[in-house]
């Protein structure tokens, strides 16, 4: 596979970057992540907008983190966890997938557990890793799709000057339940390195 098949190219991203912000460790997840992992991805409000479903044992979380490994290593997109610098805790994952080497497009996903929420973390992280993202992986855009529904989120998006795109189309939550989602979008251009 090359660029435009998808996968990411030798960007000289060995060892894997590590971010860190004032609060915050980002990281790759490893094994021994497992059971912070499960007690993210097991709570159902922390799930409730990522349209996957909740993990239902520690070994699924294993192999969900065995799962980003392999799209780390096959170089098809990032993974990150996120941590906190002064208790070393797990808060949340941020990622980039969907890659598009042609176009230089990625889409940016997250989930922090519902504890951390409103502590300003994601607008934290997301600001190293935006930069990353364009600095380093040279992407000219950075798309999130979000559930309409999904207030909180879209407060931050547009605090980060995402701008919604205005595609709105039926998807299902993680309940498989019909939802409509939206897509806002970050151009380069538009965002100061």
């Amino acid at each position: 596979m090359d660029e435009a098949e998808g996968r990411l190219p030798d960007m000289g991203l060995t060892p894997f970057p590590v971010l860190s912000t004032r609060r915050l460790n980002v990281r790759r997840l490893v094994d021994e992540d497992a059971e912070a992992v499960y007690w993210l991805r097991s709570n159902q409000e922390a799930m409730k907008y990522i349209g996957k479903p909740v993990l239902k044992s520690f070994q699924e979380a294993r192999i969900l983190i065995a799962g980003f490994d392999k799209i780390i290593d096959t170089n098809a997109g990032l993974v990150w966890g996120i941590d906190d610098i002064e208790t070393g805790r797990l808060l949340g994952t941020i990622s980039y997938h969907k890659i598009d080497w042609a176009t230089g497009r990625a889409e940016i996903g997250y989930i922090i557990h519902p504890r951390h929420w409103g502590k300003g973390y994601v607008s934290e992280v997301l600001d190293e890793v935006i930069i990353f993202g364009f600095s380093k992986l040279g992407l000219k855009s950075i798309a999130a799709v979000v559930e309409v529904d999904n207030h909180a989120s879209v407060k931050v998006l547009l605090r980060q000057g995402f701008e919604k795109e205005g595609i709105v189309k039926e998807d299902l939550n993680n309940e498989g339940s019909s939802c409509c989602i939206q897509v806002y979008t970050l151009e380069r251009p538009h965002f100061s390195l």
